[in-house]
């Protein structure tokens, strides 16, 4: 897998979390050390140790509906009460609607 999906140049680029800045996140009591683990390593990080990225897809089934079932059932994860958003459900249903319909309609 080429390096540059899961590099940046250096730390200094700028960095996004949940649409916040990195350099923003200490106004939420979020301090850059509490961040490290979610870096990206940088390019020089990768040049130097060559590591090797593999999906975990590659080595076993990987289905959402069963992890959220694992995670119910192995971990404190807490659903949402109120459900799936049904206007969120209805938007990307009709967005899957139009793009079957343009990609048939243009033959």
């Amino acid at each position: 897998m080429d390096p540059a999906h899961y590099t940046c140049a250096s730390h200094s680029d700028p960095l996004y979390f949940g649409g916040v800045e990195l350099r923003d996140l200490h106004e939420f009591g979020i301090g850059l050390h509490d961040m490290q683990p979610y870096l990206p390593l940088t390019q020089d990080q990768v040049e130097n140790k060559g590591p090797e990225v593999h999906f975990m897809s590659f080595y076993t089934h990987w289905s959402p509906q069963q992890s959220y079932y694992y995670s119910k059932e192995n971990s404190a994860f807490e659903s949402n009460p109120d459900g799936r958003s049904r206007a969120r459900t209805a938007n990307i249903r009709a967005s899957m609607i139009r793009l079957m319909v343009n990609t048939t309609s243009h033959h």
